[in-house]
Order: structure tokens, then sequence, then C-alpha cells
């Protein structure tokens, strides 16, 4: 199998700035984040305890380090499940509470749906009760799923 190679690059100041106002504007969460940032070429974001920046990565060969927090794509910022454990006790917007069917649901990796309308093409927090579970895009009444396959629930076998 050929694995595709990806580079990761430390984000600086600015760049991290920008990353904490789409947190900031999408979610509500206006917080610390006391850590170093890194970004791949496709987007996702790491986080890293700041004491990393004693290490010289120009000579270093590595695709990812430290905790996929979230993924930037078209100037929006969407989550990763631990992403969404981090910061979502902080959040004052856009935390969409799940019963336990559909967290289930969610965590199978299917699509769910509400009985509210929510806002196309704006990302949320999936939380049920004391748990963050993720983040997805509104699509009418519906919350595409982002979860990838090795994080998914299996689904129960037929008794």
């Amino acid at each position: 199998m050929n694995k595709e190679k990806t580079s990761i690059k430390l984000i600086n100041r600015k760049e991290i700035k920008e990353i904490k106002k789409m947190i900031s504007d999408q979610f509500g969460f206006d917080d610390g984040l006391d850590y170093s940032f890194f970004q791949n070429d496709k987007g996702r974001v790491f986080i890293v305890t700041k004491d990393i920046s004693n290490i010289d990565f120009e000579r270093l060969k590595i695709n990812n380090i430290g905790l996929y927090f979230a993924q930037i794509k078209n100037g929006r910022i969407r989550l990763s499940i631990d992403g969404s454990q981090l910061i979502g006790e902080l959040c004052s917007k856009n935390v969409l509470e799940v019963d336990d069917k559909k967290s289930e649901e969610w965590m199978r990796g299917e699509e769910i749906t509400t009985e509210i309308q929510l806002k196309d093409n704006e990302f949320y927090i999936i939380k049920n009760k004391n748990d963050f579970i993720g983040s997805g895009k509104a699509s009418g009444n519906r919350i595409l799923n982002f979860i990838g396959k090795p994080r998914r629930l299996m689904r129960k076998a037929p008794s």
C-alpha cells in the first residue's frame, strides 16, 4: 500500500489568531488554548504542548504530531472528536444536544436529523449529556457526519 506523503508546519502567531477567531465566531469559544499549533497540507490542525518549540523540525520528516484538533477548509473550521471534547464545555453557540439514540447513530457514522431548523453549512458540536462526540455540518435539519471509519461504533449483529 502506497501512502500519500503529507508535510506539516508550525503555525505562526498570526495564523493562530485567525484559527482562534474562527473558533470564536463559529462556537462562541473565547478561552486560551495555550498550545503550539501545527497544520498539514490537507488543512488538519494538530495541537501540542508549547515545550515542543525546543525541537528543530527542519531536519525531521513527520506527517503529524500531537492531538488532531480540527480541519480548516474554505475559511471554516470543523472540530475533530477530540477537539470538540477539549473545548465543547466552554462553547456558547452551535452546540447541538442529542438523545442517546441519536448519539449512537452519530457514533456509527450516520447523519442525524433534528426537529429544529439549523443554519445551512454551519458546523455544530454534537453533545450527548456530558459527552462531546464530534462536530458536523448542517444541511436543512440534518447534520452531516465526518467520523472516520476507524472511530465509528460497529453495528450490532442481529440476534
